[in-house]
């Protein structure tokens, strides 16, 4: 049964209002029901709410906030660190966030929630594509690799 209080106001503290039904209680066992929880909301009064977010009360909510408590709170020391030079060519980056699996593959796009009309490899669409097809098993790679050698 769905139950939707249309037209709520408070009055002196208390929720009012007009019921909106979808359908009207059938049986004596929804008219229970309904009547139980009325019941249990007779005593509940409403007063002046105040949201708070941090530690101290004084913080406002910032995305700011999020941010740093998610970062301390999951930050883990990266295990391959890589510094950066503005002479290094990028076919040398290209492989190195290959080896991090940080290319925008569709398999990689899919674990990120993003949607993509298929995983499937554009070339060859025998498999999924991932860095590891790109590079090497697809019929494509294949094939400029024996022109490149």
């Amino acid at each position: 049964m769905c139950v939707v209080a249309d037209r709520l106001f408070m009055l002196d503290g208390w929720i009012c209002g007009k019921w909106d039904w979808s359908r009207e209680p059938m049986g004596s066992d929804e008219l229970e029901e309904f009547q139980g929880l009325l019941c249990l909301c007779k005593d509940v009064r409403i007063g002046a709410d105040k949201v708070v977010w941090g530690r101290d009360s004084l913080d406002g909510f910032s995305v700011r906030n999020i941010k740093d408590l998610v970062f301390v709170n999951t930050y883990t020391a990266p295990t391959f660190v890589f510094e950066w030079n503005c002479l290094v060519p990028k076919k040398v980056v290209l492989w190195w966030r290959s080896a991090l699996a940080r290319l925008p593959t569709f398999d990689a796009l899919v674990k990120r929630n993003i949607l993509v009309n298929s995983k499937m490899c554009p070339f060859c669409g025998d498999i999924e594509e991932s860095v590891e097809h790109i590079f090497i098993s697809c019929g494509l790679a294949q094939s400029l690799w024996s022109v490149i050698s």
